[in-house]
């Protein structure tokens, strides 16, 4: 089985930097409780999308209100990286403000939402 940020044959990898993340939890209930989190430094954080989809499909789930990103993030991301897919990465830096390409000093995984 696939490491959770390795992508299968029919997915992609997208990454993004951010401090700032909210975790989702369903108690018995069904019911949602969202958590937000800063960690003291930059995370790296993926995403995978399937193949298969055009940019403007994989451009327009992360980016849509009530996407992906607000799903899971709190603030704009600082870098963008999708080796993959480089359009996208560039799409998604100019529409967030950021640039593309991880940086050297980031941490390598997500924080721990227990």
């Amino acid at each position: 089985m696939a490491a959770l940020d390795e992508a299968n044959e029919d997915e992609f990898i997208l990454l993004m930097g951010n401090k700032h993340s909210a975790t989702a939890d369903r108690d018995e209930n069904d019911v949602v409780t969202i958590s937000y989190q800063e960690a003291p430094q930059e995370l790296v954080n993926f995403t995978r999308l399937p193949r298969s989809w055009s940019l403007l499909q994989c451009f327009q789930t992360i980016t849509l209100n009530g996407g992906v990103y607000d799903a899971h993030f709190t603030e704009a991301p600082t870098w963008v990286e999708c080796p993959e897919k480089p359009m996208l990465a560039e799409m998604l830096a100019e529409h967030f403000g950021c640039v593309v390409g991880k940086p050297a000093d980031t941490i390598e995984e997500t924080p721990d939402a227990n």
